[in-house]
């Protein structure tokens, strides 16, 4: 999943796009499968997050 961070008035925020269930069912698809977005959401949100918290550690060790 393609993400972003972007930062707007001191807060950070993270974007990452997501298809809704009835995605599968008013395209088609093909052969492609679509992961559940609920779960899939939450992952990437969690990651995002982290990636967060690594670059903040790495960022505050380099000033030290």
């Amino acid at each position: 999943i393609d993400t972003a961070m972007v930062e707007v008035d001191g807060y950070k925020i993270g974007l990452f796009g997501i298809t809704s269930p009835q995605t599968s069912f008013k395209s088609s698809p093909g052969d492609y499968e679509f992961a559940p977005t609920i779960e899939t959401a939450e992952a990437t949100a969690a990651q995002l997050r982290e990636a967060e918290r690594y670059a903040r550690r790495r960022s505050d060790a380099r000033g030290r």
